[in-house]
C-alpha cells in the first residue's frame, strides 16, 4: 500500500523549504492559472496551493479543494474563513470518485499526490472532470531529491512514468514548470 500523508504532520506541508526556491504562487503562475478559472486542487491537504490559487482566480473563479481526509479539509475551511477567502469549495473524495460533474474544470492541480495513489482511478477522474483542452498540472517529488523531506525515494513516481501514464489516459502537450529543487513540475492538456 502506498505511503499516505498523516494529518499529524501538517507542519511539513507548510515548510517553505519544500518548493525552494519557488513558491506555490510562482508555480501556479508558471502553470498558466488565470483570473476566472475553474480549478480543482486534488489532494489539497490544508490548502498550501488551494489558498493562493483562490486568490489568483479571484471572485469570478472557483477552487474545489479535494482531499480524502476530512481533518485536512477542516483545517482548510478554518483557514479560508479566517482569511476571508470565499471561493474555495472543500470536497471530500476517494481515489475512485471526485464529486465534481464531468467537463467542469479549466485546470486541475496535483501536488505531491502521485506516490499516494494505489492505481489510476484518481487520474481517470481528473480526466473526467477536466474540460477538453483543460490543463493538468503535476508537481511531485524528484526521485533523486533529498530524503529530509517527502516520501522515501523508492515511493516517488519518476517523471518518465508520469508522462507514460498520463499519455495512455488521454493527456498530451507536456511542458515543464519550475517547481523548486526537490520537485518536477509538468503541465499536460486533456485531449478531446
Amino acid at each position: 500500500m502506498p505511503h499516505k500523508f498523516s494529518p499529524a504532520s501538517v507542519a511539513k506541508l507548510e515548510d517553505p523549504r519544500r518548493f525552494h526556491p519557488s513558491s506555490p504562487r510562482e508555480i501556479l503562475e508558471g502553470a498558466g492559472l488565470k483570473e476566472g478559472m475553474r480549478v480543482a486542487d486534488v489532494g489539497c491537504g490544508v490548502g498550501v496551493f488551494a489558498m493562493p490559487a483562490a486568490i489568483q482566480v479571484g471572485e469570478s473563479g472557483i477552487v474545489y479543494a479535494v482531499d480524502p481526509q476530512e481533518e485536512m479539509l477542516s483545517i482548510l475551511r478554518d483557514r479560508a474563513s479566517a482569511a476571508g477567502v470565499g471561493n474555495i469549495r472543500p470536497l471530500r473524495s476517494s481515489e475512485e470518485r471526485i464529486p465534481i460533474p464531468d467537463w467542469t474544470l479549466d485546470l486541475v492541480l496535483m501536488v505531491d499526490v502521485l506516490h499516494e495513489l494505489e492505481g489510476d482511478g484518481t487520474l481517470k477522474e481528473v480526466r473526467r472532470i477536466l474540460s477538453p483542452g483543460g490543463i493538468l498540472v503535476v508537481v511531485d517529488w524528484r526521485r533523486d531529491g533529498g530524503e529530509d523531506m517527502g516520501p522515501p525515494r523508492e515511493e516517488r513516481v519518476p517523471e518518465d512514468e508520469v508522462r507514460r501514464r498520463l499519455s495512455s489516459l488521454g493527456f498530451g502537450d507536456v511542458r515543464r514548470v519550475r517547481a523548486g529543487e526537490e520537485h518536477y513540475g509538468l503541465v499536460f492538456r486533456r485531449r478531446s
